[in-house]
């Protein structure tokens, strides 16, 4: 006769065993990852942060250049510390082209709406600034000249600040924090 094994024997007569299964483990990682992407969310879309208004507000500069160039007009960015905000207006005005008013907030052609753009959530400018862009997207003072020195704008919330930068000659636009 051959001995059984007791324990492989009450395995099979016991098919209902205690404990989680793979299949119940991985259900609730999926659940637990769906709450988290919404909570994230939601969080994030309500509360933006210095930083990425600060990489907003660079994207906004680059956007400038490029209408600027495309447009092949010279373009104020004025940025106001209170209330916090920027605008794009036309440095002066240019028969047939969409800067055709001097002075004039331009549309964006992109959201069809003016291009002022007011920070959020107690994220400011530390001060006052107007800044201008050639034709070729480089930026230039008011008197048409391209500058000499890198121009640097700050924005703060709570204790922590950002810089953007914009680089002479080339226009390149940095974020660092500082």
């Amino acid at each position: 006769m051959n001995p059984i094994n007791t324990n492989a024997a009450n395995s099979i007569r016991h098919p209902h065993q205690t404990g989680i299964t793979l299949i119940e483990l991985v259900i609730v990682i999926i659940v637990i990852s769906i709450l988290t992407a919404i909570a994230t969310a939601k969080i994030s879309s309500s509360n933006i942060t210095v930083g990425q208004q600060a990489e907003q507000f660079a994207t906004d500069i680059r956007h400038v250049q490029s209408l600027a160039i495309n447009w092949g007009c010279e373009l104020t960015l004025t940025i106001t510390a209170t209330p916090s905000q920027y605008e794009v207006t036309s440095k002066q005005a240019y028969a047939n082209k969409p800067c055709n008013v001097a002075a004039a907030i331009i549309k964006d052609p992109i959201s069809q709406q003016n291009f002022t753009i007011t920070l959020s959530n107690g994220v400011r400018f530390t001060a006052d600034s107007t800044f201008y862009f050639d034709s070729f997207g480089r930026p230039i003072n008011a008197a048409g000249t391209i500058i000499n020195v890198d121009t640097s704008f700050d924005l703060t919330s709570g204790g922590i600040s950002y810089r953007v930068t914009i680089i002479r000659l080339s226009g390149y636009v940095t974020v660092v924090k500082v």
